[in-house]
């Protein structure tokens, strides 16, 4: 799959800071090698939409983003569940990718068995295509539901490809 866009998914200090309540030191690397790796992806061209999770909107510099910084050109976007989809229809994220024409999106970022799994879910319903980089995912210590049984029930019943960010950028 050709992607148009990587979506970054809660890479915040709550999720992945091991100081945090929820996060552990598997977090706090797969975190660093998402900011490692995110600056590869905008050099490919790739559009960068930032996805947070907040109960309000937060100016970009007070979002809690853990050893990862947003550039100017990155389009930030606050989720208040764990999709990044708002009800039917997508809500103004859907929107917002459909104007730009993004349709095969990347997922990068936490929590595999929530946040990210609903995502796709969701963008699949919509009739966006998702792959997930699998080396740049995680499940903080709040998630019982083992990665890879989420990985396997997202490939089989919602057409979500697997692959790792190194590929990903070769394609």
């Amino acid at each position: 799959m050709n992607f148009d866009a990587v979506l970054v998914i809660d890479v915040q200090k709550h999720f992945c800071d091991p100081a945090q309540a929820r996060g552990t030191q598997d977090t706090d690397k797969i975190a660093k090698h998402i900011a490692n790796i995110v600056p590869s992806f905008r050099k490919a061209g790739l559009p960068i939409y930032n996805i947070y999770y907040s109960h309000e909107d937060v100016a970009r510099d007070y979002i809690d983003f853990h050893h990862y910084a947003p550039e100017k050109a990155d389009i930030t976007h606050a989720k208040y569940r764990a999709s990044a989809f708002d009800g039917e229809h997508g809500g103004a994220f859907a929107a917002q990718l459909n104007a730009h024409g993004h349709k095969h999106l990347l997922l990068v970022g936490f929590n595999t068995s929530a946040c990210i799994a609903e995502t796709v879910k969701d963008a699949q319903n919509l009739g966006f295509q998702c792959a997930i980089a699998v080396d740049a995912i995680g499940n903080d210590k709040t998630i019982d539901t083992p990665q890879h049984v989420t990985l396997k029930a997202l490939m089989h019943d919602h057409n979500c490809t697997l692959t790792t960010s190194l590929h990903a950028l070769r394609i």
